[in-house]
């Protein structure tokens, strides 16, 4: 009895883990900075510390002794694909291909519709030497973020107002973008929407091991 009570503390722990927010922040500026956060983790505290490489003494190359030419096996691996392609046939390895590729989709639209979004801020200036052509691009520029803004926002609901800045400059010899973002998602959510992925790539695993058979 003890055993069973010790079990379920243990699943009640590790689901509670899992339901835990794992935040992932991004920084664009000049270069792409990704970091994660999940209760005590911190990528931001993990960096390694940079070590000073050793100086490399010059190796001697061994004398390269003449081989005799080895017969090449087939490859057992080969052999089992194309045993199951032969099992399946075309079409039936079209059906695999477009099962899996179904259940990938689903799998990674549920994951979307669970992230939330902390906080998105996005500012883009456009600049450049010709200015019929700097306002020819900032009207590109406003037709593709503000609906890619509101189509994120549709699908990741966040509890503030992103804030989403596109202007145009003038003096500014190139055009630039600095974004901050800082995302979260429960573990547990992405378990459950990978789940039916890995149940069918499960079962052609299984098929593949019946009908790939030398």
């Amino acid at each position: 009895m003890i055993a069973l009570y010790v079990l379920c503390g243990i699943i009640a722990l590790i689901v509670l883990i899992l339901c835990m927010p794992l935040y992932f922040s991004v920084e664009y500026s000049d270069e792409v900075k990704i970091n994660f956060r999940f209760l005590f983790i911190d990528s931001r505290k993990m960096k390694p510390k940079e070590e000073k490489p050793e100086e490399e003494k010059p190796k001697e190359e061994p004398k390269k002794e003449e081989e005799e030419p080895k017969e090449k096996k087939p490859n057992k691996m080969v052999l089992k694909l194309k045993a199951y392609l032969k099992y399946k046939g075309f079409k039936g390895i079209m059906a695999i291909l477009g099962d899996i590729l179904k259940t990938t989709s689903k799998m990674v639209w549920n994951i979307l519709k669970k992230i939330r979004i902390k906080e998105l801020d996005l500012y883009a200036v456009v600049g450049g030497s010709n200015a019929s052509d700097i306002a020819i691009e900032y009207g590109k520029a406003c037709s593709v973020i503000y609906p890619a803004v509101t189509l994120i926002k549709k699908i990741c609901k966040s509890p503030k107002k992103p804030k989403v800045t596109v202007d145009a400059d003038y003096s500014l010899g190139e055009s630039k973008v600095i974004c901050t973002a800082e995302v979260y998602i429960r573990p547990i959510f992405v378990l459950g929407a990978a789940f039916p992925l890995v149940k069918t790539v499960i079962k052609y695993i299984i098929d593949f091991q019946k009908g790939s058979k030398l």
